[in-house]
């Protein structure tokens, strides 16, 4: 029996700014999830409204992760918009409050991606879009 399943994948580009080819990349999923149902851990990327897994929303976005949330929704409404910007600016802000990197990165991409695996965090929020990423943020500050 022959598996069809389709895997997508969107390597971003390592010198920064998108390219023809990641272009090419992301419409070409993009046109092909878009003909069939979605895979649930790229869902949020064509949504504007996403599903929040409720056990990764209890596990990761807690009370202690608050005020990271809080400072991140503010920090991304000024941050410079690229994928290096976004994950140095966030890096600094969990040494700032002393987190564990591990938990804060976690709590991000719960609130990002509205569960804890997503493809990369820092090209997803790029790709997102500073708006919705902002508003997904806010939710949960």
């Amino acid at each position: 029996m022959v598996n069809r399943e389709m895997r997508l994948r969107f390597a971003p580009s390592p010198t920064g700014p998108i390219h023809v080819g990641n272009a090419h990349t992301m419409l070409f999923n993009w046109l092909w999830c878009r003909s069939q149902e979605i895979p649930p851990y790229i869902a949020f990327f064509f949504k504007e409204e996403i599903d929040y897994s409720e056990r990764a929303v209890n596990k990761f976005l807690t009370p202690a992760m608050r005020p990271f949330l809080q400072q991140s929704t503010e920090t991304m409404k000024t941050v410079e918009w690229s994928i290096s910007s976004i994950e140095v600016t966030t890096r600094a802000l969990i040494d700032e409050l002393a987190l564990k990197p591990r938990e804060a990165l976690l709590a991000l991409r719960v609130a990002v991606s509205g569960g804890d695996v997503s493809p990369p965090l820092f090209e997803s929020m790029y790709l997102v879009g500073r708006e919705r990423t902002v508003a997904r943020l806010a939710r949960w500050r």
